[in-house]
């Protein structure tokens, strides 16, 4: 007989329940205890088992802790290697994403499923629940709020009254609770995560099943990229282990060092998701490979937040002490960013497209010249999205344009671009503003677009968060207007967010994987991976700037001869790199990459059954390739008015 909750709420949090009550075993306390030492890094990941040792601290027997270390083995938190003994489970990024990805899909369901079977009683309890980590945590408990976060979730599962959901999100956050009490010890704040698990049990108190199927979604994901930011902010390796901690990239025993400076937290976090996720998979693709040199590489994170110049300084600064010998942020939005790693020998390759990012660098090659964007500047993005726009087989209702934009200067610069060749073809400019970078409220802005019903909604809007609010907005009484958003869609979170409400609309980046046979098996390891669809740009940039250093490193032989190093790289035009996104070539005036067709072409797409078809490369129509069709114009589902001329659905 399945126990029901209240029965359930004696039971010590970290263990499972039991579907059958029987006399308890020898070994089912040791079991508990052993998980709680993992949990506590009292046994740190990667440390040795020692039957000796834990029968002398646990005073129990050899038979029932072999049977306790059986059970951890099965479900991931013991390794057994033959010959060598059994090990604490290693910790590492990938292993993270891929169980966010499991346990975000299978507990969205179940939670969905629960909201019809719970009772209030039982709605009290996660509320209850609610209140108790707020006072562990006022307390500094950090275990105990680490052990109520998984009591939450794990009522959840039992709501549904299904022991197969429930065993298997149980399985999945006893793994997950290590990464969050690491992130605990290296100060999450629990507030975001709270407020989530309020709206959670408001939604199940509205019986709301979608609505709650979509937060907890969220939830999780949003989890992830917090604690994964906490855990990597500090530029050490990322998590605690036995390891030696010399730190020399020129010890040949010792793997090589890299480092990534990224957005994990702030407006960027999306972005920052993919970058990571990018250069992993790249990271862990060369390390199967043999390494570089015969050495593996190892990845060194610091969180750079909204990529401002004192967390860039503090970014850098930490890398630098840890013995990384390339930096790889890959993009930046502040342009002064850059300088702060300019300032250290280690080249940086980044791909921000900022022409204001990379003029500082031009005008100082001797002292800045480690430091290379490998793509061309922003000021070509506002043309190629006009020209293309009006290429497309629609016939306009009107000759309006409506712009809005952030104030970073990367948007602005495009947003400028799109004004200039709008009024040289004669549009009117019937909306021309700027918002705070960052801000999710469009009122003013959508109701000047209301007022006037353009025909073109261009929205340079460089947070993914951003332009998933103006959509969400736009959409609740929308215009007969195409929507054409500059570069935010190009994180996978944006589609993930919005779902069926994101078909139709068009979106620029100015680099992304080409449709190549080689570049799809890529996408299918990349599903494989992570359980999602690669961010069109930051995935295959990263595995580019990756190989393009590998390249310059086994030129010189030697990771930290920075001077061939950076050589290699700025002679790059001599011999290109044809990489995931085109090929690469550097102006050596500048340390800027190339653009146009032959080099890395800008990609213009549109959302179709939330999947991104390409419509255009550069300036000419997307014709198709042997691994990717043609992609056609589809007429977006809120436009009421269908033009006469129209191709497509």
């Amino acid at each position: 007989m399945w126990l029901p909750l209240k029965v359930m709420n004696t039971l010590p949090l970290l263990t499972k329940p039991t579907k059958k009550i029987h006399k308890k075993r020898n070994s089912d306390g040791i079991e508990e205890k052993l998980v709680e030492m993992i949990i506590s890094l009292e046994l740190p990941p990667g440390s040795v088992i020692s039957e000796v040792d834990l029968i002398d601290r646990l005073h129990c027997g050899r038979t029932p802790l072999r049977e306790a270390l059986q059970r951890l083995a099965q479900e991931y938190l013991i390794v057994s290697i033959p010959r060598r003994g059994m090990f604490v489970a290693e910790l590492d990024l990938i292993k993270y994403v891929k169980l966010i990805e499991a346990v975000s899909l299978l507990e969205s369901v179940s939670a969905y499923l629960a909201v019809d079977q719970c009772n209030n009683d039982e709605i009290d309890d996660l509320e209850e629940n609610i209140a108790s980590v707020q006072e562990a945590y006022s307390h500094g408990d950090l275990l105990r709020v680490a052990e109520l976060d998984y009591d939450f979730h794990r009522r959840i599962a039992e709501l549904t009254r299904n022991e197969y959901i429930v065993d298997y999100i149980i399985l999945l956050h006893r793994l997950i609770t290590r990464y969050y009490f690491i992130a605990l010890k290296n100060g999450l704040d629990i507030k975001t995560s709270t407020e989530e698990h309020q709206r959670i049990v408001k939604g199940f108190r509205r019986r709301d099943a979608e609505e709650v199927k979509n937060l907890i979604y969220l939830h999780t994901v949003e989890a992830r990229d917090r604690i994964a930011a906490t855990m990597l902010n500090s530029g050490r390796p990322v998590f605690p282990t036995q390891r030696s901690t010399d730190i020399s990239s020129q010890n040949p025993n010792n793997p090589i060092r890299i480092g990534v400076p990224t957005m994990m937290t702030g407006p960027g976090a999306p972005m920052g998701a993919d970058i990571i996720a990018g250069i992993s998979m790249a990271v862990e693709d060369v390390n199967t490979k043999g390494g570089v040199l015969g050495r593996k590489l190892e990845i060194v994170y610091a969180d750079i937040k909204d990529t401002n110049s004192e967390e860039s300084r503090m970014g850098a600064k930490l890398l630098d002490n840890v013995g990384v010998v390339a930096f790889f942020p890959g993009g930046f939005y502040n342009p002064k960013c850059a300088i702060e790693f300019a300032k250290y020998q280690q080249p940086l390759l980044h791909a921000s497209a900022i022409k204001e990012t990379v003029d500082p660098i031009a005008a100082n090659l001797q002292e800045y010249g480690n430091v290379f964007q490998v793509c061309a500047s922003e000021e070509n993005l506002g043309s190629n999205a006009f020209v293309n726009l009006v290429s497309l087989p629609y016939e306009y209702p009107n000759k309006k344009v409506a712009l809005i934009g952030s104030d970073i200067s990367y948007d602005m610069v495009v947003q400028r671009g799109i004004v200039r060749h709008a009024q040289k073809n004669g549009w009117e400019i019937v909306l021309n503003d700027s918002y705070p970078f960052g801000s999710t409220r469009f009122d003013s802005q959508l109701a000047r677009i209301r007022a006037e019903d353009p025909a073109i909604i261009f929205g340079c809007i460089g947070s993914t968060e951003s332009a998933v609010e103006f959509v969400n907005q736009f959409l609740q009484n929308p215009t007969n207007s195409l929507i054409f958003l500059h570069w935010s869609p190009v994180a996978s979170k944006f589609i993930a967010s919005l779902g069926k409400k994101a078909n139709g609309i068009l979106w620029q980046t100015e680099f992304g994987y080409l449709p190549t046979n080689e570049n799809m098996i890529w996408v299918d390891k990349f599903i494989s991976e992570f359980g999602r669809e690669p961010g069109v740009a930051w995935p295959p940039m990263m595995d580019d700037m990756l190989h393009i250093w590998i390249k310059a490193v086994e030129y010189a032989n030697d990771p930290t001869d920075y001077k061939k190093v950076i050589e290699y790289i700025r002679d790059l035009s001599k011999h290109p790199y044809q990489g995931r996104a085109g090929t690469y070539g550097i102006n050596q005036e500048r340390n800027e990459g190339l653009s146009g067709l032959e080099w890395l072409p800008i990609h213009i797409y549109q959302i179709q059954d939330q999947k991104n078809v390409l419509l255009f490369l550069d300036t000419k129509p997307f014709e198709g390739t042997a691994a990717v069709a043609v992609g056609k114009f589809q007429m977006p589902s809120w436009i009421k008015k269908r033009p006469k001329n129209i191709t497509g659905k």
